[in-house]
């Protein structure tokens, strides 16, 4: 499985009942994509401020909010109430009575708890639309993983994946953005087999802005990371949803990962036209380092493989998922980034580390809805 990864020679789950949330959200939704913990009672925090909702009253746009005793911090959060919305950085309150509630949001650097929300029938992150399909097969099911993007130019040519975060935005590798423009690019959701509509119906969409880590490194591969703001909001649906992110910290070593793409399926082979997936185990960056030495990997990189080889990613897979079930959800973990070869004996591949980038994404990706 291969897309145009960068070849070189030689970025945590919430505990036990907790959700998932994200960047900007609506008031009637749950909260999902999160790398915050939630539990019933508040905790105090001297990170982030808290508000107190009171006297809820019926309007003719379901409540109106007054907000008493905020309290700002220097990180700068801001409030915007509209028609049921919310926006700091990036928590959403369902409310389903007339009661006063008060609220503590934490900044997601420094987690805490925070009160449970109710659940509802709204889009939820990281949610794979599993069928009936051979286990240890290579090619996908049809929609079987929502979040899948490609990166296109407008003559069809599908060079690069990437991952629908939300409904604004898709994120992938730096590299697949390297002399390119904006206008020149389509991203794909919602594809399948490249060569045919008949079986999925893809949506194609422009990109309005090409949004690069600041620190990406063209040498070395580091922040290896990049933003594309399409130019039409998307609507979830089960073909288009985003995965969910994890909380800062988690050691990924020894979990099995699901990394996916268009590309190659051995080195030097030609580009497949449908979507395939491969599973490999995450490695310690010492054995990376062991490959690839210590100046290439850094902190902000995760390794897969298999010490035999056989299985990667590899051209034409870059800038694609690397994704990790926990508790039936599915989490956005890494971006595939570079290698050496494809499949090659004790030369896992490397993925750029999504929890290293929460707050840049985050600050990236203000004007968008997470489902």
């Amino acid at each position: 499985m291969t897309t145009n990864r960068v070849q070189t020679s030689p970025n945590i789950v919430a505990d036990e009942g907790a959700r998932s949330a994200a960047t900007t959200f609506g008031l009637n939704e749950p909260i999902v994509n999160c790398w915050c913990e939630h539990k019933r009672k508040p905790a105090t925090t001297d990170y982030g401020f808290k508000f107190r909702l009171k006297s809820l009253k019926t309007t003719d746009y379901g409540f109106k909010f007054r907000l008493k005793s905020l309290k700002t911090t220097d990180y700068g959060f801001m409030f915007r109430l509209k028609s049921l919305k919310t926006t700091d950085y990036g928590f959403m309150f369902r409310l389903k009575s007339l009661k006063t509630t008060v609220f503590k949001v934490q900044d997601y650097d420094k987690p805490k708890p925070s009160p449970e929300i109710p659940d509802s029938n709204e889009c939820h992150c990281g949610q794979a639309n599993l069928g009936n399909r051979v286990v240890g097969g290579v090619t996908t099911e049809i929609h079987e993983y929502p979040w899948q993007a490609g990166i296109s130019t407008h003559n069809g040519y599908l060079f690069c994946g990437g991952t629908l975060i939300n409904n604004r935005y898709v994120i992938t590798a730096a590299h697949c953005t390297r002399g390119r423009s904006a206008s020149s690019l389509l991203v794909v959701l919602g594809e399948h087999d490249t060569s045919t509509d008949a079986e999925a119906k893809s949506v194609k969409v422009g990109v309005a802005a090409i949004i690069r880590h600041p620190s990406y490194d063209t040498l070395t591969n580091n922040n290896d990371i990049a933003l594309l703001r399409l130019n039409k909001e998307i609507k979830f649906d089960y073909r288009m949803k985003p995965p969910c992110f994890t909380r800062p910290g988690f050691q990924y070593p020894g979990q099995e990962a699901v990394i996916t793409g268009w590309g190659a399926v051995k080195q030097g082979g030609k580009v497949t036209g449908t979507l395939q997936e491969v599973s490999l185990p995450i490695l310690p960056l010492d054995k990376c380092r062991q490959a690839y030495g210590n100046h290439l990997v850094s902190e902000n990189m995760l390794c897969a493989g298999l010490p035999q080889g056989g299985r990667d990613s590899c051209q034409g897979d870059s800038g694609g998922p690397m994704v990790w079930e926990h508790k039936n959800r599915w989490h956005l973990i890494g971006i595939v980034s570079w290698g050496y070869g494809c499949a090659r004996p004790h030369t896992p591949g490397v993925y750029t580390r999504v929890d290293k980038y929460l707050k840049w994404i985050d600050q990236n990706t203000r004007d968008a809805n997470y489902c």
